[in-house]
């Protein structure tokens, strides 16, 4: 974990294998080049499967500290707040856990947090772990808890609850914010990518053009492949389209693609792609269901590639899911049956948040 500080800010770094040496340099513009032509590599290895579009961990290690490090001279290294840089680590082993953070004090960030934390190895992990909770929320906004998903998971989510709450009722985190549904089932996204046969495609999608572009949206995150706000939605629904235009991700569109069908209850909708949001309307010219012909021209500017990146990128270690009044979203996969569905006050996106009950 230390290597990532070190190599971030030295003037120059050499790699040593055996007798051999090469200038960390040339290490980090190989994984640059490697991870940016990843998915050109990756389908030569494994035509098809979700693993092609994943780049190696290593190679990502690789890229990440050559982007941050400081002894560059063709491009500006990279910042990041400190709850990124955690986030952006994890993967990152070490043989103390309380290096996790400790060696990520002496990197530059944008924010304020680091300097909240204390560095004292004698402090049990859960409270500083909680410190640097506090820390990240004293600089920054409660936007801030979107990342939770990446973060805490690997290394944080040994909190004993008891223990949590016997230390922490002096200062609660109290939060506003509206409980918008209840997740009814969840679905899986297939870990093979089957391409259908353009003349065993169906002449129409079964959804219209805007539910389309919620399915894209939904797909994907709204993000792309660096996990970075999608500058343009119409531009992801364009990037699906093509997908469905080449035959991949039909799966996505039948109705139980997020959880099984409670048709016999009265509760799905006979157009699943019409509308994800209860209370959203539809304009009137954007009703009709858009045909195969349609989708070819939608997907004229559309990148096949791109889309794949994107969703896999926001669908790994995630469920699709299905609302008791049919919204649909996407989720952790350790989310369960009765869990809310929350908006939160001053954060960016919905959390499913589970009601912790004592034994």
């Amino acid at each position: 974990m230390w290597v990532v500080q070190e190599i971030s800010l030295a003037r120059q770094a050499t790699a040593i294998w055996g007798k051999s040496e090469v200038s960390w340099e040339l290490i980090g513009l190989a994984a640059a080049i490697i991870r940016t032509n990843w998915k050109y590599i990756g389908t030569w290895r494994e035509h098809n499967g979700i693993r092609s579009h994943e780049v190696p961990v290593g190679v990502m290690n690789a890229y990440f500290m050559y982007r941050i490090s400081s002894f560059r001279s063709n491009l500006d290294p990279l910042r990041f707040s400190f709850c990124e840089l955690l986030a952006l680590t994890k993967q990152f082993k070490c043989q103390e856990k309380h290096d996790k953070i400790f060696a990520l004090l002496g990197l530059e960030t944008l924010d304020r947090a680091k300097f909240f934390i204390t560095v004292d190895y004698s402090r049990p992990l859960d409270d500083l772990y909680r410190s640097v909770a506090l820390a990240i929320l004293r600089s920054r906004p409660l936007g801030h808890l979107r990342d939770i998903h990446t973060l805490w998971l690997g290394y944080i989510g040994q909190f004993r609850i008891q223990g949590i709450e016997s230390t922490s009722k002096g200062s609660p985190l109290v939060v506003r914010g509206v409980v918008l549904d209840y997740v009814r089932c969840k679905g899986s996204v297939p870990m093979t990518l089957e391409q259908k046969d353009s003349r065993e495609l169906p002449p129409q999608t079964g959804l219209t053009r805007a539910g389309l572009e919620k399915l894209a949206l939904t797909l994907s995150a709204g993000e792309d492949w660096y996990g970075t706000t999608a500058a343009c939605s119409h531009q992801t629904m364009a990037d699906f389209a093509k997908c469905l235009r080449l035959g991949f991700l039909w799966w996505a569109l039948s109705q139980d693609a997020f959880g099984p069908s409670v048709e016999d209850e009265g509760l799905m909708k006979a157009n699943c792609g019409v509308d994800y949001r209860l209370t959203s309307t539809i304009p009137l010219g954007d009703e009709a269901i858009v045909t195969l012909h349609e989708l070819k021209a939608i997907s004229t500017l559309g990148d096949r590639d791109r889309f794949l990146d994107a969703m896999i990128a926001a669908c790994t270690g995630r469920s699709l899911f299905t609302t008791n009044t049919e919204m649909r979203g996407l989720g952790p996969a350790c989310m369960q049956p009765v869990d809310k569905v929350c908006i939160i006050f001053g954060t960016p996106v919905p959390f499913i948040v589970r009601e912790c009950k004592e034994d």
